[in-house]
């Protein structure tokens, strides 16, 4: 019995043809294994972000794709989650998310605090939607109440259903709000109950559920109100009325219901706390119990169901009690496989299969290789073999090809072709009175009219025809090894394609001779070898290859080529079958491919899917009248409807799930990240990691990345779902997503946006103010190195005016004084010629020749000195004028004190100013020698604070400064010189008492010339 129950409905087909219920699902599960913090599960929940959250007894646990993160209840942290059990979850339009426990309610405000409402505290919440006016609370005895999360208002909704609850006890099963009215449908522990606009309350015309019918209620994508009672399932009709739809079986009714669930549109999920799922047809009634096959179920799966969700991407999620999370996925399950179960009697032997035919409405032949034929039985999927013959029995494990006719069939293998009857005794199949027909090796049959069939043998087209009972060769035609046949479509069987090599004919049947006609489509040349031709109206002649799939049209023009290179798994195409959708399903040595010819898109099933294995075998197929599709392989073989296979078209979310900057995480929730931002320079290490959110097979997903503003092209990370960036340049970025799954490729997806600001050294202001800055100091450069040129210019002007002063002044000299000598020397000399007869006035007139010979060498002397720039020092000048002193008094009666200190500073001297105190000093020495008539001079030098002072005293006989005027030019001289010196000047001065004459000026080098102009 247990064998009918799970295989039961694989391809069953009601009496009006609708489409087949497959109980058997292969779900994956979710368990404290991968991390929940429990195994009994309580609710499901995706948020609008589609990250799924998991409610358990012992926390709360969110899924993102991958991972499992786990919320256990935390004291110490006033943000964590603090209670243990989760009854429901609701999101409002703001992202905050409401879990209700069995302790509160608790809000998970913008996703990265929780927080307790404290109204609620130790109450048993369940969050039951949200409204403009609030979140709707169902606390378990106590009614609905409306809570106003802003004001933290609790209000009740209906004060007397309330009272009514309080008395009773009632605890909540079930809650539904009637489309966007404020009526609700409650089914509770005491009955089902409606809940109006205006508030009150109302027994709806549905008796009082027992202990075994809680939850027993689901109002369904349409608006239809379906009730299981132990009597069975029933319809609530306008009316309010209980319309039943068929009895239920016994082994489902007797359980508590806890969940629906909609797997199409004409079907519901049971979920039982006790029996596990069941399939209910709406239409009919019939329930079929789903076996489940988990990754971590053992040899029986949980049957304790507590409830049920489907997700956005129709994903159905299976909560239980004690097993943890089960997610099924219908494009798991979509290829039903018959092989070998070890908790079955099914067992196909080897399982290459080669060829299929249909017995009877009910019984499948199947010939697999080095076995012995087997039937698969449709009402109860029993499989049994086929009992031959002893002597045939080694022949018929080399079938590859049948026919079957009435009670007659055909049988085409490796050592001939055979005719047999068949009969059928206490469910057993046996072959009879086998005739031999042929014994050249035989391939598959190809219909081409009633009744009539050709068959490619060895070398020849065996024409074969079924009449009286029997079949017989009716026309052979020669030809060559590995070919292929097919009828033409619309022909009336009066025309064939064969293959050569690589080429398709054309031909005419019977065809009379050799077979000689001209190629209709010539193959590329990398085909070697053709496994099907199949002519079809409208798609137009496929030709299956070693390279791929060949489609040409009528006038035999390629149209497309299919190939791995356009998204096919594999490029040895066996068969391609077309559905009712106008998709073509093909079956390769990759899995199978379905090609959506209106949209040009390929979609790949391998074993995840269910595949018998990747590889499937040429000839090995077989079209139910029904629409089914039976594809044999290594492995056994796939039977399923194309008709019910409908891809879903909302793709899964991709999201960040963990991003990490300069190996710090970013700060963020829970949900990864999802909004970017403008980041500093210095922040220019980046790791991101993404998931997509379809919690079918992540680990078989494969990803692409792109980094718009640094990549160039995408970067292929296979099953790595993470990427790093290192010393990123400032700019805006866009990272882009790719996703490959096994049948289809999702994205690319924008899934994080931010910018590197530039350092401030890179900014526009930064470089516009470099630019100023530099602007400003290269002009203050340019005017300062003008300024230095003009004044250097002037400097030089100034030099060249000195010396030209200079030549000007020693040119005077030489005029005024060696001049004036050498004059008064002519006139002497001339003067000394006429009186040399005259001895006295002779000597008197040499004698003033000598003297003034001898000042004209003292002037030669001192105007070298002053010119010499190596005498340029304050030592030098003392030297000299000490000198100058003792040579002037030398031969009169006049003594000279002459007082210096013991250490004469080494200070340089300008020589301007070494040339004025001179001057000074021999006018003033020149002065008291014509005219003080002293006996006594006296000079002094000293230094002090860079300033020369230079006392001069004579005891002569002095004079009236106020009224002399002999020395008016000279003492006129003597103050030009010394203001030029940076000095002062200053005479004392009485008759009878001498004369003093005191000197001072400044000997610093840069302060000692007086500059003027």
């Amino acid at each position: 019995m247990r064998c009918y129950l799970i295989l039961l409905s694989f391809l069953l087909f009601q009496l009006n043809n609708s489409a087949a219920i497959f109980p058997f699902w292969k779900v994956r599960n979710y368990s404290v294994n991968e991390g929940l913090t429990q195994n009994s599960v309580q609710c499901f929940f995706q948020d609008t972000k589609g990250y799924i959250w998991i409610g358990t007894g012992d926390g709360l646990n969110l899924l993102n794709g991958n991972d499992i993160i786990p919320f256990r209840a935390q004291t110490t942290d006033s943000c964590s989650y603090t209670h243990k059990a989760v009854r429901g979850i609701v999101e409002d339009t703001k992202g905050n998310l409401y879990f209700g426990s069995e302790d509160g309610l608790i809000i998970y405000r913008n996703r990265s605090c929780f927080m307790n409402v404290a109204a609620l505290k130790n109450e048993s919440v369940i969050p039951v939607t949200i409204t403009g006016k609030g979140v709707f609370l169902w606390i378990q005895c106590k009614g609905l109440y409306l809570f106003d999360p802003g004001s933290n208002r609790l209000t009740m909704v209906d004060p007397v259903f309330s009272a009514f609850c309080h008395e009773k006890g009632i605890g909540l099963t079930w809650i539904h709000r009637l489309g966007r009215t404020d009526d609700w449908l409650i089914n509770t522990s005491e009955g089902c109950y409606m809940m109006t606009t205006k508030g009150s309350t109302g027994n709806v015309n549905i008796e009082k559920a027992d202990q075994l019918n809680q939850s027993a209620v689901h109002r369904d994508q349409f608006g239809s109100i379906w009730v299981i009672k132990k009597e069975g399932l029933f319809l609530l009709g306008n009316d309010k009325k209980l319309k039943k739809i068929a009895r239920l079986p016994s082994l489902m009714v007797h359980y508590r219901v806890n969940g629906f669930s909609e797997p199409d549109p004409a079907t519901l999920l049971v979920g039982t706390y006790g029996s596990g799922l069941w399939l209910i047809d709406k239409q009919t009634g019939k329930a079929v119990k789903v076996i489940r096959e988990g990754l971590n179920f053992s040899n029986k799966p949980a049957e304790l169901i507590t409830c049920l969700f489907t997700d956005l991407n129709n994903n159905i999620w299976i909560g239980t009690d004690g097993n943890g999370a089960e997610i099924f996925r219908k494009e798991e399950n979509l290829f039903p496989h018959i092989h070998s179960l070890p908790w079955t009697d099914i067992d196909l032997g080897s399982g290459f299969c080669k060829t299929f035919t249909y017995l009877n409405s009910h019984q499948i032949l199947i010939c697999c290789y080095n076995s012995l034929p087997q039937v698969l039985n449709l009402d109860d999927y029993s499989i049994k073999t086929v009992q031959v013959p002893a002597f045939f029995q080694q022949k018929s494990s080399r079938i590859i090809g049948v026919i079957c006719r009435d009670q007659k069939i055909l049988l085409a293998g490796d050592d001939g072709l055979w005719q047999a009857s068949f009969s059928e005794k206490n469910g057993f199949i046996r072959f009879n009175d086998i005739r031999e027909l042929t014994r050249q090796r035989t391939h598959q049959f190809f219909k081409i009219e009633q009744n009539i069939w050709i068959c490619n043998a060895e070398r020849k087209l065996h024409e074969i025809s079924y009449s009286a009972g029997q079949f017989r060769i009716s026309h052979t035609v020669s030809t060559w090894d590995g070919i292929a046949v097919s009828p033409v479509a619309g022909s009336g069987g009066k025309e064939v394609f064969i293959s050569r090599n690589n080429y398709i004919l054309r031909t005419h049947w019977p065809v009379t001779g050799n077979i000689d006609t001209m190629p209709v489509i010539t193959l590329p040349s990398e085909v070697s070898k053709v496994f099907f031709i199949r002519n079809t109206l409208p798609l137009g002649t496929l030709v299956g290859t070693n390279s791929g799939l060949f489609i040409y049209n009528k006038e035999y023009r390629l149209m497309k080529h299919y190939s791995m290179v356009n998204g096919l798994n594999n490029n040895y195409i066996y068969t391609a079958i077309p559905d009712q959708q106008g998709r073509l399903w093909c079956s390769s040595n990759g899995g199978i491919s379905c090609i959506e010819m209106k949209i040009n898109k390929i979609r790949n099933f391998g074993v995840s899917q269910g595949i018998q294995s990747p590889e499937f075998n040429s000839g090995a197929y077989l079209e139910g009248s029904d629409g089914s599709l039976i594809l044999g392989g290594i492995q056994g073989f796939n039977i399923f409807y194309p008709s019910v296979i409908i891809f879903p078209e909302i793709p899964a979310r991709t999201v960040i799930t963990s991003l990490s900057v300069n190996e710090n995480p970013l700060p963020g929730d829970a949900h990864g990240m999802t909004v970017g931002g403008v980041f500093s320079s210095k922040m220019n290490n980046w790791w991101f990691q993404v998931v997509r959110l379809d919690y079918s097979l992540p680990q078989s997903n494969k990803y692409a990345f792109l980094l718009e503003g640094y990549d160039e092209k995408w970067i292929s990370a296979g099953t790595l779902n993470n990427i790093r960036y290192q010393r990123l340049p400032p700019g805006k970025y866009r990272l882009l997503v790719k996703i490959t799954t096994a049948d289809n490729q999702y994205g690319p997806d924008v899934i994080y946006v931010f910018t590197i600001s530039y350092p401030y050294y890179q900014t526009w202001w930064f470089i516009l103010l470099v630019i100023a800055l530099i602007f400003f100091i290269l002009r203050f450069i340019i005017r300062i190195y003008l300024r230095n040129k003009y004044l250097h210019r002037i400097h030089s002007l100034e030099k060249e005016r000195a010396i030209q002063a200079e030549r000007l002044r020693i040119s005077k000299d030489m005029h005024d004084d060696i001049g004036t000598g050498i004059s008064q020397i002519a006139i002497l000399s001339e003067i000394a010629k006429k009186t040399a007869s005259q001895p006295e006035t002779n000597r008197s007139v040499l004698d003033k020749i000598s003297k003034v010979a001898g000042e004209l060498i003292d002037n030669i002397s001192t105007m070298i000195w002053i010119t010499k720039t190596e005498y340029d020092n304050l030592e030098s000048l003392l030297y000299y004028l000490r000198e100058y002193a003792g040579s002037l008094f030398e031969n009169t009666i006049i003594m000279v004190d002459f007082q210096v200190p013991e250490e004469i500073p080494k200070q340089p001297l300008h020589n301007q100013v070494r040339r004025n105190i001179f001057l000074i000093y021999k006018e003033i020495l020149n002065n008291i020698l014509k005219h003080s008539h002293a006996k006594n001079v006296y000079i002094l030098m000293e230094f002090s604070q860079g300033q020369l002072h230079l006392h001069i005293t004579d005891n002569g006989v002095g004079f009236d400064i106020t009224r002399e005027k002999l020395f008016h030019e000279g003492l006129k001289n003597m103050n030009k010189r010394a203001a030029e010196s940076n000095g002062s000047l200053m005479i004392k001065s009485s008759p009878g008492e001498g004369t003093t004459v005191e000197l001072s000026c400044t000997i610093n080098s840069h302060k000692n010339v007086n500059q003027k102009g």
